[in-house]
């Protein structure tokens, strides 16, 4: 298998972020990158839209520009946000959009351009069945929500009760997959990838 299909089958960013974790700098993993005997594999790092991306599109360019000037080729960028109400970090024609995100300037599109000028691929995530959308569905539909049996691990059941929809119920992986293609609609993200 090839880079591309090994970076596709792992999601890329596991691979790259372990190149990351190790002693060095990011500026001299880029360059052992291309060395010779080196596999090719591409660094890149997990990071969200909400906080670092989301103060204003200056920051944005700024703080996209370091990552390039370190090295990164990759961001798998989580389109949610952890916590508060049901809303994800785009906007979004099924999903509420999170009360956090900018009204006056669409972050996740400037996060994108600002990439793609330096040539970063974006990969967009979210936790499919226990984040924003998921908890968006199960608030409309409390039909969808998992429910887990005590032969499972009883004591994170308990903890989880209620969190996440029920993976095996086809309304609900069609409201994943139709969030998804919003997003993929809307934006220019380079890939998509599935958590939880």
């Amino acid at each position: 298998m090839d880079r591309r299909d090994f970076l596709k089958t792992v999601g890329g960013a596991a691979v790259a972020g372990t190149l990351i974790g190790r002693a060095g700098s990011l500026a001299q993993a880029a360059v052992e990158e291309t060395a010779p005997g080196n596999p090719g594999f591409r660094i890149g790092t997990w990071t969200a839209v909400y906080n670092k991306y989301s103060e204003s599109p200056e920051a944005t360019y700024e703080r996209i520009a370091r990552l390039a000037d370190g090295g990164i080729s990759l961001l798998a960028l989580m389109v949610g946000i952890s916590g508060g109400r049901a809303g994800v970090m785009f906007r979004s024609g099924l999903v509420p959009t999170c009360y956090k995100y900018p009204e006056d300037w669409d972050a996740l599109a400037v996060l994108l351009d600002a990439a793609h000028q330096h040539g970063i691929e974006v990969h967009g995530y979210f936790k499919c069945f226990n984040g924003k959308p998921g908890r968006y569905l199960r608030e409309q539909h409390p039909e969808t929500t998992a429910i887990f049996s005590e032969s499972d691990d009883w004591a994170w059941a308990k903890r989880h009760k209620g969190s996440y929809c029920c993976a095996m119920q086809p309304q609900v992986q069609k409201f994943i997959f139709d969030v998804y293609r919003d997003l993929a609609e809307r934006y220019d993200l380079d890939g998509f990838h599935m958590d939880y």
